[in-house]
C-alpha cells in the first residue's frame, strides 16, 4: 500500500483512539497527507493496494471489468452521481474548469472539471492512467492487472474531506473564511464536502478575500487581455507567492514558493475557463482501502 497515505490511515486510527490532536501535530503532519492527497489525485490504485483488496474482491465481483478503450466506447451512462442533489450542486458548480498545476519538479497534472457531468478528469506526467472523480467523491483509476475501472469513496469520510482543503490552505495561507462558509453550504445542501478540492477554489474565493493586511494589492496586465488583481503575500516565508484574478474576478493564477517549517518548495496552479471540458465516468467495481469503514464510521462529524 502506498506508504504515505498508511502513515495517514495509522494516524488517524491514532486519532479515534485519542479523541482529538491539537492543531500544531496537524501542522507537522501536513507535509505527508499533502503528498498522500497528491498521490491519490495523481496516481492510479498501487500494485500492493490491488493485491489486498483483490482476494476479498473476488468472491463479490461478477463483473469481469472492461478495458479503458471497451469504457470510452460504452455510450452508456454510469454517472449516477449527477443525479444526486443535481441543482445543488450545479448552483455551486456553475461552469467548466481546466487546472494546471506545475510543482519544482516540473511535474504536471491537468484536472478538468466538466459542469454538465459535475465530474473530474485528472491526467499527471507521472501515470499513463487518468483518474475520475464524481460529484459523490468517488475516485476511479484503472487496474491494470485486472483490466477493470475501480472506484473508492475513502475522500467521502468527513475526516479526510476536511483534512485535504485545510492543509491545503495552510500550505498556501490561503483565506480559511470562504471555504467554511462553503463548507456549510455543502452540509446544508446533503452535498459531500469539497468533493473536487482544487475546483471548489474557483467557486469559492474573490478578490475581496484577499484585501487585508496580509497581502499587497497591484493591478497587472492580463494574459487575456485588461487588467488583473494581483495579491502578493506580505509574509516572508512566501516571498514570490501570488494570487491572481481575471479581467472577471475569477481565479486566474496561484504562484507559491514556500520556505517555512511546515514545508519548503515551489509550484504553481492556472485555471482556463475558454476551454470546453467533457468529462465520461467509466462503468467501474467498488472497492474499500483498508480501514475505510474505520475512518467513516469513528470520525464523521455527524457520528459525533
Amino acid at each position: 500500500m502506498n506508504k504515505q497515505i498508511k502513515n495517514i490511515i495509522l494516524l488517524l486510527c491514532l486519532m479515534v483512539v485519542g479523541g482529538s490532536v491539537n492543531a500544531q501535530f496537524l501542522k507537522n503532519l501536513a507535509k505527508k497527507a499533502q503528498h498522500a492527497a497528491e498521490r491519490t489525485i495523481g496516481n492510479r490504485t498501487e500494485k500492493e493496494t490491488e493485491k489486498t483488496v483483490d482476494a476479498a474482491m473476488d468472491s463479490l465481483l461478477g463483473n469481469p471489468g472492461s478495458s479503458e478503450a471497451d469504457a470510452i466506447a460504452d455510450d452508456r451512462d454510469y454517472n449516477t452521481a449527477k443525479n444526486i442533489n443535481t441543482e445543488a450542486k450545479r448552483s455551486f458548480y456553475r461552469f467548466d474548469v481546466v487546472i494546471h498545476t506545475v510543482n519544482e519538479k516540473n511535474e504536471t497534472t491537468d484536472t478538468y472539471f466538466d459542469a454538465d457531468e459535475l465530474a473530474v478528469r485528472a491526467l499527471s506526467s507521472k501515470s499513463d492512467d487518468p483518474i475520475y472523480i464524481d460529484s459523490e467523491a468517488y475516485q476511479y483509476a484503472y487496474n491494470e492487472h485486472e483490466k477493470r475501472w475501480e472506484k473508492n469513496g475513502l475522500m467521502r469520510t468527513d475526516v479526510m474531506s476536511f483534512m485535504t482543503p485545510m492543509i491545503s490552505m495552510s500550505m498556501l495561507k490561503l483565506p480559511p473564511e470562504p471555504t467554511l462558509e462553503a463548507t456549510n453550504y455543502f452540509r446544508d445542501n446533503g452535498m459531500q464536502l469539497n468533493t473536487f478540492q482544487l475546483v471548489e477554489w474557483v467557486f469559492i474565493y474573490k478578490p475581496g478575500d484577499f484585501r487585508s493586511e496580509d497581502y499587497t494589492e497591484m493591478q497587472e496586465p492580463c494574459s487575456s487581455g485588461g487588467s488583473c488583481s494581483t495579491f502578493w503575500y506580505n509574509d516572508p516565508e512566501y516571498k514570490g507567492t501570488y494570487v491572481q484574478f481575471d479581467n472577471q474576478d475569477r481565479l486566474s493564477k496561484i504562484v507559491a514558493h514556500v520556505n517555512n517549517l511546515q514545508a519548503q518548495g515551489s509550484g504553481s496552479f492556472e485555471f482556463d475557463y475558454d476551454t470546453p471540458v467533457s468529462v465520461k465516468i467509466p462503468s467501474a467495481v467498488e472497492i474499500k482501502m483498508p480501514l475505510q469503514d474505520v475512518l467513516s464510521k469513528g470520525l464523521n462529524v455527524d457520528d459525533n
